[in-house]
C-alpha cells in the first residue's frame, strides 16, 4: 500500500534492547529520521550502532518499545525496500542482501564515463567514484589478501614543469577530478601490496571500437579521411598503449617488484600537434590540414596541465622498458590495418 508522505522514514518509541544473557546494549531509544534526512550514527566500539542498525533492518526484535519504518514494523511483508551498504566486505550470513545488490552499491547513475569534463560538475559523484570506491576496493583486496592495482592519471600535477616528472614530484592538482584521482592514489597506497601507475593519453582501441574514443582514435580518423586535425602545440604528452601498459603491470605483479606508485607511459614526450603529424606520416597522408592551437585559445571545462610528460625510469629499475611511444604508435596502427609506411 502507498505510504502517507507525512510519515517519517525510521521511527523508534522507547527502544530496548539485550542479547540473549547479555546486558542492555541500547535502552530506552527515541528517534525520528525524515524522509530525505542523511543521518550519522557516532560511538565507541560496543556502543550499539550496529545493534541500532539490525533492529532498524528487522534482524533483531526490541525487548521493549517499538520501531517503524515508513508507518510499518520492519518484518512487515510490502514493505518498502530498504538499501544497506555494508562498511566492510565480508557481511553476516544473516544480513537480507544478495551478492549483486552489495556489488551495486557501488553504482552511481551516471550516464557515460565520469572523465574530466564531468567530473567539474560532479564533485560529489566524482570523490564516490574516483577515491571513496577505490578504498572500498583497498578493503575487498585486504580481506582476500590479494594485490591491488590502481591507475591514476598526469592531472594531479599542474602542468607548471620543465622536465619529464618523478614519482617524488609533489602533486598539485587544478581542479575537482585531478583532486579526486590523487585522493584515490592515497586510498590505494594503504593496501601493503599496492601498485599505483601513472597513465595519460591513452591509445589502443581496435580499429570495429565502437566505445568511447580518445583523442588519438580521433585524430586517425581525421588524417585518414583527410580532413581538419586541431591539435595543441603547447601540450606536452608522454602517450600510453594500452598493450604496453598491460605488459607492464603484468611484469610488476608477476616479479614481485616493489609496491608503490609508478609512471607507466610511453617512453619520450611530444606535443600534440607533433604527434598527429606522426600519425599522419604513418597512415599515409602526405598534406595533412594540421591546424595548431594553444591551450588559450581552447578553453576547458577541467583544467588541463600544459606540460605533463612523465618519467619512466623507476620503472625501468624493475626490468622493465617501456617502448617509446613512436614505436608503439607504429605497432598499433600496424594493428588496425591503418599503417601505410
Amino acid at each position: 500500500m502507498p505510504v502517507a508522505a507525512d510519515v517519517p522514514a525510521v521511527t523508534l518509541d522507547g527502544v530496548s534492547f539485550a542479547y540473549r544473557g547479555g546486558p542492555r546494549v541500547l535502552e530506552d531509544v527515541s528517534l525520528e529520521v525524515e524522509r530525505g534526512a542523511f543521518l550519522g550514527i557516532a560511538g565507541p566500539n560496543g556502543g550499539g550502532k550496529t545493534t541500532l542498525l539490525r533492529l532498524v533492518l528487522g534482524l533483531e526484535r526490541p525487548d521493549a518499545g517499538s520501531v517503524r519504518l515508513f508507518g510499518s514494523a520492519p518484518q512487515s511483508r510490502g514493505m518498502p525496500r530498504v538499501g544497506y551498504v555494508s562498511q566492510r566486505a565480508q557481511l553476516a550470513s544473516a544480513t537480507p542482501v544478495t551478492v549483486r545488490e552489495v556489488v551495486e552499491a557501488g553504482r552511481l547513475s551516471v550516464r557515460g564515463p565520469l572523465g574530466p569534463l564531468r567530473a567539474e560538475d560532479r564533485a560529489v559523484e566524482a570523490l564516490a567514484v574516483n577515491a571513496f570506491a577505490v578504498r572500498n576496493l583497498v578493503r575487498a583486496a585486504e580481506d582476500a589478501g590479494a594485490r591491488f592495482v590502481h591507475y591514476s592519471t598526469d592531472f594531479v600535477f599542474d602542468g607548471s614543469g620543465t622536465a619529464p616528472y618523478t614519482e617524488d614530484v609533489r602533486p598539485s592538482p587544478r581542479g575537482t577530478y585531478a583532486a579526486s584521482k590523487l585522493l584515490g592514489e592515497w586510498f590505494a597506497l594503504e593496501a601493503p601490496h599496492a601498485y599505483v601507475l601513472r597513465v595519460e593519453s591513452l591509445f589502443g582501441s581496435p580499429a570495429n571500437w565502437s566505445g568511447r574514443r580518445g583523442t588519438l582514435d580521433g585524430m586517425v580518423a581525421n588524417l585518414e579521411q583527410g580532413r581538419e586535425v586541431r591539435a595543441f602545440t603547447d601540450r606536452i604528452v608522454s602517450p600510453g598503449y594500452v598493450v604496453d601498459i598491460a605488459s607492464a603491470t603484468r611484469h610488476l605483479v608477476t616479479t614481485n617488484a616493489a609496491p608503490g606508485l609508478y609512471h607507466c607511459v610511453n617512453t619520450g614526450h611530444a606535443s600534440w600537434y607533433d604527434v598527429a603529424r606522426e600519425v599522419a606520416a604513418l597512415v599515409g597522408n602526405r598534406q595533412p590540414n594540421l591546424v595548431g592551437v594553444t591551450m588559450d585559445q581552447m578553453k576547458t571545462k577541467a583544467p588541463r596541465p600544459r606540460y605533463c610528460a612523465l618519467s619512466v625510469a623507476k620503472l625501468a629499475g624493475t626490468g622493465f622498458t617501456m617502448p617509446a611511444w613512436p614505436d608503439a604508435l607504429r605497432r598499433w596502427l600496424a594493428a588496425r590495418g591503418a599503417l601505410t609506411t
